[in-house]
């Protein structure tokens, strides 16, 4: 038994961790580690309110257990491995080709109905408790440039959540879950997990190990014999992972580039058109009933079923030789290549750099405005879309190249 350290704690103490579920919605233990800058996941238990009329002055009478979701936003450095892994949560993976010599090539579209993103279980620590989320997956991913290095800002969606958990019983070598925040208070956990079971009134604790988790979805079957005496009241939490980073040097601006071409092939040959700070994208894949869909048996989200994808695409240029308004007005198709670079070496060939390249194979202004302000240079800002290629048989792609063989993806 040891004492809870109930002390404030800083947010830099926590980790983003997050592993790809070989089904979606069955947990994991994550062990890939990400840069975290930023989240804002919540649960959103939306209690039913009861506002019926029973004789009284007092709005709510009750409340109602409701549907819950687990939706938000993650702040991580966009460095080319565990960027690959985000891109997977919004994407269709296709097979990755390259070599440790030359670099892995990840390449990333759409797909079809049958062949959807993958799931991913994201585990965050906040202070002593680790936050677990069970089938996420991106809605979108906004890359943004902090002074020269890029960070993404991705969208999530999950099917479950796994924080603290009421006790019911813990003795011998079970563990018995209360039922009064979820059917099912085990879905989450994973045989292996450490958990630590937490005597409120003692403020003591001891961790344990899950070897059995039961079909009943309450009961679990641990290694340790249970020495403490714990009653309805006490809770359990998971026990944090101890992190581990392999990053490499993030995306920067600084080794951005902006190709066009008359096609997606002219466009990736091209050499590069300096564009300024402000020139961005973001790429969306939209989650039908967001943030998922809730169907009958079950108060927690059931399925995260995609319908349409696009990526929006700003570019701020200096308006020079009015071409490119030339080209809004008439509605001529200019594909467009973004290829970030980390310049991070990878591979022992040629030293390739890893990339992360969005190909916009048909994208259309939608709106090209050209502001005055005085004092100022006249720049071109323009908002673009893209837009389905019969040629090319798609609207864009997303490739990353890094040394990852691709197979914990």
């Amino acid at each position: 038994m040891a004492d809870v350290d109930l002390t404030e704690k800083i947010s830099n103490l926590g980790y983003c961790a997050i592993k790809v579920e070989a089904a979606k919605g069955t947990a994991v233990i994550p062990d890939i580690f990400a840069a975290l800058f930023n989240e804002s996941i919540i649960t959103n238990v939306n209690f039913d309110e009861d506002l019926s009329m029973r004789g009284i002055r007092d709005e709510l009478y009750g409340h109602f257990r409701g549907g819950k979701d687990h939706q938000g936003e993650i702040e991580v450095l966009a460095e080319p491995v565990t960027a690959a892994h985000f891109i997977n949560m919004l994407l269709k993976k296709g097979a990755t080709t390259g070599d440790a010599a030359t670099g892995y090539i990840h390449p990333f579209t759409l797909g079809v109905s049958a062949t959807l993103p993958k799931s991913y279980t994201l585990e965050i620590l906040k202070g002593n408790i680790p936050f677990r989320y069970f089938g996420v997956e991106a809605k979108s991913i906004k890359p943004t440039f902090v002074d020269n290095k890029m960070h993404l800002n991705v969208a999530v969606s999950a099917r479950g959540q796994f924080s603290v958990a009421r006790l019911a019983s813990a003795s011998g070598t079970a563990v018995v879950l209360s039922t009064e925040h979820t059917d099912s208070p085990t879905n989450g956990l994973v045989v292996g997990d450490k958990i630590r079971l937490y005597d409120v009134s003692g403020g003591t604790y001891e961790d344990v190990t899950i070897t059995v988790i039961d079909a009943d979805g309450i009961t679990l079957t641990v290694t340790e014999t249970i020495a403490g005496t714990y009653i309805a009241g006490d809770f359990c939490y998971l026990k944090p992972l101890t992190p581990g980073y392999s990053l490499l040097a993030p995306f920067s601006w600084g080794a951005t580039e902006f190709c066009f071409g008359v096609d997606a092939a002219t466009a990736l040959a091209a050499t590069h058109t300096p564009l300024e700070k402000g020139s961005d994208f973001e790429i969306i894949h939209v989650v039908h009933n967001d943030p998922g869909s809730k169907r009958s048996g079950s108060f927690e989200t059931s399925h995260i079923i995609r319908t349409t994808g696009r990526v929006n695409l700003t570019i701020k240029k200096a308006f020079t030789d009015g071409q490119k308004y030339h080209n809004f007005l008439h509605r001529i198709k200019e594909a467009i290549v973004v290829r970030c670079f980390s310049r991070k070496t990878i591979g022992t060939d040629d030293g390739v750099d890893a990339e992360l390249r969005v190909t916009i194979n048909n994208p259309r202004v939608v709106l090209n405005p050209v502001p005055l302000a005085i004092g100022e240079l006249i720049m071109m800002e323009q908002e673009l879309v893209s837009v389905y290629d019969t040629s090319d048989t798609q609207g864009f792609d997303v490739k990353v190249i890094n040394e990852d063989d691709g197979t914990a993806m």
